[in-house]
């Protein structure tokens, strides 16, 4: 049986993306693949990282691979789910044109809203907390998608 591939893409970076595909290797066992790019290029850093590493993890800061590389590179994927948050300066629209116009001839497309890491305020703490709520939510998604996705055993 083919092992199933499957690429987070957000906006700026990717943060969230790569929370997604850590997530989706700690919960499956093997028969899926995540990746995760971003729109741009660049180290991931700040709350998200802070959050991942809070929480166990071992959180790169090396820059992911771009979705425009993984394209050029002609990387195959069975799913494409973009994440973004529609109620802020985010842009998702420009994010899911740019994803449709690249992929919607090859690939199954999801999308999950989810705020991004740079809308959080207040304390410290609160942003920690925030950031918390980001990563519970982006979990509950990668769960829900391999229940969705197959008869897999997820680890919980």
């Amino acid at each position: 049986m083919a092992v199933i591939r499957v690429l987070f893409v957000c906006t700026f970076r990717g943060g969230r993306g790569k929370i997604a595909e850590m997530i989706g290797d700690l919960l499956s066992n093997g028969n899926v693949e995540f990746y995760s790019s971003g729109f741009e290029a660049g180290p991931l850093k700040g709350l998200c990282s802070e959050m991942m590493e809070a929480n166990g993890f071992d959180f790169p800061t090396d820059p992911l691979k771009t979705v425009f590389d993984r394209r050029i590179d002609n990387e195959k994927f069975d799913y494409l789910i973009t994440i973004c948050d529609e109620l802020t300066f985010e842009n998702c629209s420009v994010l899911l044109q740019g994803i449709t116009n690249l992929y919607a001839d090859s690939v199954q497309l999801a999308h999950w809203s989810v705020p991004d890491f740079v809308s959080l305020s207040g304390s410290v703490a609160e942003k920690m907390d925030g950031a918390q709520n980001i990563k519970d939510l982006i979990t509950e998604y990668v769960s829900n998608f391999l229940n969705e996705i197959g008869p897999y055993e997820i680890k919980r």
